[in-house]
């Protein structure tokens, strides 16, 4: 059985470059935790159905565009001040706050 993703695995793995599809999304489960249950998928819908009981959380594209905010530039150089976890932490928290 295939390891279940988790809202922290998914950014991650987005911040660091695997699996990026500009137009794809994050859907987890609520509320927004590093530990919610999430997967990545289409952004939107052509019926606007879901395929389980996750909430879209937010595109690639803006946790991207978040993560390079946080760190003045490129989140995967030696020099971004913030570790992965602090990554992870402030795209969740700054989603939440919207």
């Amino acid at each position: 059985m295939a390891k279940k993703m988790t809202l922290a695995d998914e950014i991650e793995k987005i911040v660091r470059g695997a699996n990026y599809v500009s137009d794809f999304g994050v859907w987890a489960n609520e509320p927004f935790t590093a530990e919610s249950e999430a997967r990545q998928g289409q952004g939107q819908f052509e019926n606007g159905g879901l395929l389980d009981e996750k909430s879209f959380f937010a595109t690639n594209e803006q946790i991207i565009d978040m993560a390079h905010s946080w760190c003045d530039g490129d989140p995967n150089a030696k020099d971004c001040p913030f570790g992965i976890g602090e990554i992870v932490d402030a795209v969740i928290d700054e989603i939440k706050s919207r």
